[in-house]
């Protein structure tokens, strides 16, 4: 028996009809349709063949479609590489009888694949001009699904009410809008509204405009501006009270007795011991020293 279990004996007759369109299946990864028509050519010509594939990501689903030119060559063909072992698949070929074929089973064959850019074909079908008709569509379109959306808002009790697609397309979507806004205002409590009021900035809370670097807010009592001839006057007249009043003598500050410097307890030398030779006094020490001098 033929199979991946079995072992390698007689290769068993293909199934199949009298059709020229040959099934090959278990195709591995990296047999494509260049490698399938290659390979296939050698028994005769082909005349269409497709491999499919998937939609969206193009990817081989490992089942491909050969028409050959003549039904004998089909059936020679699927009966040589039926159970042959390529890489590690073992293909499966048959002949279909020409019922089993459909109208679509050729269709985008004999060419190399191309990836359909669906992404961004979408884009562009999204981000098109449309036209004054689809426009009005569209209008209706999302108006009906706005009265849908209002009426499970009232059926769960909430009194909400707000412009939307149907304050736009009547034209009063802005004066809907403020009054809207007004009656939301009159509603809520003044606790709410005083901390909804925009805090003012630090220029205004000191009282400074922005047009101009001057305080906005009444000047201080006892604090006017003077004005330089003012000042002049009042200098003038500081120095001639200055003059008329008597000087005072500052008192000479006393000066501090400086602190008597300690001297510093100076190290006492020892006188050097007389040198001695090997740790016995010379003959010489010996007659100048008083002992011998009284010993005499």
């Amino acid at each position: 028996k033929g199979g991946k279990g079995g072992k390698q004996g007689k290769r068993p007759a293909a199934p199949g009809g009298k059709g020229r369109v040959v099934y090959v299946g278990h195709i591995p990864h990296g047999f494509y349709e260049a490698q399938l028509k290659a390979f296939f050519e050698q028994f005769g010509e082909i005349t269409r063949w497709r491999l499919s594939r998937n939609k969206k990501t193009g990817k081989s689903k490992h089942y491909a479609f050969l028409e050959f030119e003549d039904a004998g060559v089909a059936a020679i063909a699927a009966g040589a590489m039926h159970n042959y072992l390529m890489f590690d698949q073992l293909l499966q070929c048959r002949v279909m009888d020409d019922a089993e074929v459909h109208p679509d089973t050729f269709v985008g064959a004999n060419r190399a694949f191309r990836k359909v850019p669906w992404k961004k074909l979408d884009n562009a079908r999204r981000n098109r001009k449309r036209t004054a008709e689809e426009v009005e569509v569209q209008t209706k379109r999302l108006v009906k699904s706005e009265a849908k959306r209002r009426k499970k808002i009232a059926a769960v009790g909430i009194d909400y009410d707000f412009g939307g697609y149907v304050a736009a397309v009547s034209g009063a979507g802005g004066e809907g809008a403020g009054e809207g806004a007004e009656d939301t205002e009159q509603q809520q409590p003044e606790t709410v509204r005083a901390a909804k009021k925009p805090k003012a900035s630090a220029k205004q809370a000191k009282g400074v405009s922005f047009d101009a670097a001057t305080p906005v807010g009444p000047a201080k009592a006892g604090k006017a501006r003077k004005t330089p001839a003012a000042k002049k006057s009042q200098r003038k007249a500081d120095e001639e009270l200055d003059e008329e009043l008597p000087k005072a003598k500052t008192p000479a500050k006393a000066k501090t007795p400086a602190k008597a410097k300690t001297p510093a307890a100076k190290k006492a030398k020892t006188p050097a011991a007389p040198p001695t030779t090997g740790g016995r006094r010379s003959r010489r020490q010996a007659m100048l020293s008083p002992e011998f001098k009284l010993d005499q």
